[in-house]
Parts: structure tokens; C-alpha cells; sequence
């Protein structure tokens, strides 16, 4: 079969630390030929790796982007340590009518009329011997032509500059502090309601106090009159 239909990027999977939690890395698997191609993607290891799409198609010159994500590890991978992948591919006779049945596609394909890719995984123990090949990897990626779509078709909501972020943050910080100041100014009139109204009735309760006092010495005085005019 033709090994020419695929062109993947990047040509390892190159993964740094830390390794205790998942860690993804891009695959990117761009059709060479003027038909459509499907391609299914395996490995030596799949209780390591989720890979996602596991297969798919990929239209005339248009490229699919694979997810390869290790899942955390327990014991640090060394970096001798090292998985194999293989990607496998063959051309798409007739016309792709949605839904598209991959699974029984692939159900039905003879095994020798597959074209075969393979890459490695690869561990890193020194982050920063890899920046450069990193830049180099993405740099890579990306033709002259994508990197305009890629430009042209981001929305500038999509691509946030420092100074942006910036703004958004103090916007943020901005709203926060003037919602804590309406907090702080209802509990403030919540408290001096509640203040005012324990002043009233302690005014009222004194008030009744004095009337109380008021109607016992009228009383009394009224007892003694009649006491007195009872006696003479």
C-alpha cells in the first residue's frame, strides 16, 4: 500500500513532568492524496493512554487533530522508557454520506491493504532541555498556509493578550470589591434598623414602666382619701 497518504506531526510524543496527573499531547495527522482516507490509531500500551478520535476519516488535504493523553502515573516513567504507536490508514472509495459507518468499514478491510505508521512515546526528566525542541516541534506543525487560517479564522475572543487579561482581572476585582460594598451597606442599614427598634421599645417599655408607677400612686392616693373620709 501507498506510505505516502499521511503526514504526521509531531514525529514523537514527547511527554515532561510531572507525571502524577494526566498529560495530553496533539497528534496531527494531515491527508496527502486526492481522496478521503480513514485511519485507525493503536498502541502498545492501552492501559496507559486514552487516544481520542481512536479512528476517523480525514478528507483530501485536510488534517484531523489526535488527542493522546497519559493518564497519571504512579512510579515516575524513566527515560528509557518508551511506548509504540501505529497509525493505520487506507483510501475511502466512493463518495462519504453521513452517518458514516467507520466500524463496519474497518470490520471489512483486509489487513494487508493497510499503509502503516509508527511513532514513539518518550519521557523527559529535564523540562527545560525541551523547551527548545518543543518550539521546534509547534513550529513545525504548522504550514505558511495554516498559520494564516489560523490567524484569519480566530475571533479576538478567542486569542487573549496579556493586557487584555489584565483588564479583565481588574474589571473582575472592580465588581467584587463594589458587591462587597453593597454587602457591607445593607448589613450596615440592617444593623442600625435593628438598632433603632431595640432603642424604641426600651423607650416604650420605660414609658409603660412610668405610666404603671403613675397609676399605683394614684391609686394609693385615692385609697388614703376614701380611708380618710371613712374615719371622720
Amino acid at each position: 500500500m501507498d506510505n505516502h497518504l499521511l503526514e504526521i506531526t509531531p514525529t514523537e510524543l514527547v511527554f515532561l513532568p510531572p507525571y502524577n496527573k494526566q498529560l495530553t499531547n496533539v497528534l496531527r495527522l494531515r491527508n496527502l492524496s486526492e481522496n478521503a482516507i480513514t485511519f485507525k490509531l493503536k498502541t502498545t500500551a492501552p492501559k496507559k493512554y486514552a487516544v481520542k478520535p481512536m479512528f476517523d476519516y480525514i478528507l483530501p488535504k485536510e488534517t484531523k487533530k489526535v488527542h493522546v493523553t497519559l493518564y497519571a502515573q504512579k512510579d515516575n516513567p524513566t527515560s528509557d522508557t518508551s511506548d509504540s504507536f501505529q497509525i493505520l490508514c487506507f483510501p475511502i472509495e466512493g463518495h462519504i454520506s453521513q452517518p458514516f459507518d467507520l466500524k463496519s468499514l474497518w470490520d471489512g478491510t483486509v489487513q494487508t491493504h493497510l499503509s502503516r505508521y509508527k511513532i514513539r512515546s518518550r519521557f523527559s526528566q529535564n523540562p527545560s532541555q525541551e523547551s527548545e525542541h518543543n518550539m521546534d516541534m509547534f513550529a513545525s506543525t504548522f504550514s505558511s498556509d495554516q498559520t494564516e487560517d489560523l490567524m484569519t479564522s480566530t475571533t479576538n475572543s478567542e486569542i487573549a493578550t496579556p493586557s487584555a487579561n489584565l483588564r479583565r482581572e481588574r474589571d473582575d476585582l472592580k465588581n467584587k470589591i463594589l458587591e462587597e460594598q453593597r454587602r457591607s451597606s445593607s448589613l450596615t442599614a440592617d444593623l442600625r434598623r435593628s438598632k433603632e427598634f431595640k432603642l424604641f421599645c426600651a423607650a416604650e417599655l420605660r414609658f409603660n414602666q412610668v405610666v404603671i408607677a403613675a397609676v399605683f400612686f394614684m391609686l394609693g392616693l385615692l385609697f388614703h382619701i376614701l380611708v380618710a373620709r371613712l374615719s371622720s
